[in-house]
């Protein structure tokens, strides 16, 4: 039996710090070892909202009559302070315990205001401004209402789609913020090490982009024992997506995932010769990641660990009830001098490849 998942992940982050990965302020692990977990954790100040939630203009070590907020805001995003925030970002805060009448706005941002377990998510009409403040505000409870700042990145002006075709763009899956799977996808975060998508224009118009997603292998060439997969996407530049929905399979420690309905979403940047504020979203299968926990474990073992912390697997689009929900959010990712081969269904691997695809070549 291997380690058991949130136990292997306290041990291999003891020596950094709290709040250096996404995620790590609300996965209620001592990532650092210094006793103090999430919020608590002075590390997490950035991420965190601590300090006077109630109505009056204290510093919350008043005297007055005044009730206090116990459910406190866990983590904002952007974060507090951020002056780079992707102007086609949602802005969110997470809460202790949901509540159903919470709302968050961005003052003088049109927007709906959404609640997803205990994330409240404001998702604006329009992209935002370059270069630009923002003071969201949320309220929640019995009056009670919490602001934060931050800040765009300059990127956000159009790009002419012709300079588009021909990017090939490494798309590193560990650079971003995972949302979903609550409570489990920043633990599968740490698992992916260097998992990279490969992305590559193969044309552009005004209204659309043509896609090519490629597995990469770990020198971010691509992979030529998987198939590349032709999708295309709704362009407004800079912004692009969603795309068509395509599969792939995810590589997490030393196993591989399907990820089905997979969709993907971002902005080129200026020139196009980079991609900011990227998301992808699937749904991934949990059965291969068993070995994780158990070697020889029950299919269903992944899905009881998670249904443990209240997030429940789903049904994976064929009757079987093993996938959670992915999303990944604000990745990154830079132009890289690779041609990306077709590869697309119908392609054989062992007829060019055999030598280098050993488990698909037997």
């Amino acid at each position: 039996m291997r380690i058991v998942w949130t136990i292997a992940i306290l041990i291999a982050c003891s020596a950094r710090t709290e709040g250096e990965q996404l995620g790590d302020c609300v996965d209620r692990i001592d990532n650092d070892g210094d006793g103090l977990v999430d919020c608590d954790d002075p590390d997490c100040d950035a991420a965190c909202t601590e300090g006077d939630t109630d109505t009056d203009a204290d510093s919350d070590s008043d005297s007055d009559t005044d009730t206090d907020c116990p459910n406190r805001v866990e983590e904002v995003f952007p974060r507090v302070g951020t002056t780079d925030a992707y102007v086609g970002t949602t802005i969110e805060a997470r809460l202790d315990v949901p509540d159903a009448n919470a709302v968050l706005a961005v003052p003088g941002v049109v927007g709906t205001s959404a609640i997803d377990g205990t994330r409240v998510v404001f998702t604006p009409s329009a992209p935002l401004t370059p270069s630009t403040a923002y003071t969201p505000l949320i309220t929640w409870g019995f009056d009670c209402e919490l602001t934060w700042d931050f800040s765009t990145s300059a990127a956000g002006a159009p790009v002419d789609p012709s300079l588009l075709v021909g990017k090939t763009y490494d798309l590193d899956l560990e650079s971003g913020r995972f949302v979903k799977p609550e409570g489990v996808g920043s633990l599968l975060g740490k698992y992916l090490g260097r998992a990279p998508l490969l992305l590559g224009v193969t044309s552009a118009s005004s209204t659309e982009v043509a896609l090519r997603v490629a597995p990469a292998n770990d020198a971010s060439t691509q992979d030529v024992c998987q198939q590349s997969i032709d999708v295309t996407a709704p362009l407004d530049t800079p912004l692009f997506g969603p795309t068509d929905p395509f599969s792939f399979l995810l590589p997490v420690e030393g196993v591989t995932a399907p990820v089905d309905d997979a969709s993907l979403s971002g902005a080129f940047g200026p020139g196009g010769d980079s991609l900011a504020g990227v998301r992808l979203t699937g749904r991934i299968d949990t059965r291969p990641l068993v070995e994780l926990i158990e070697t020889g474990g029950a299919p269903e073992a992944l899905c009881d660990l998670s249904a443990s912390i209240g997030v429940y697997c789903e049904d994976c689009g064929n009757g079987d009830v093993f996938c959670l929900p992915l999303e990944v959010d604000s990745l990154q990712a830079t132009a890289v001098s690779i041609a990306l081969a077709d590869q697309s269904d119908p392609y054989d691997p062992c007829a060019t490849h055999a030598a280098e695809c050993p488990d698909a070549c037997p």
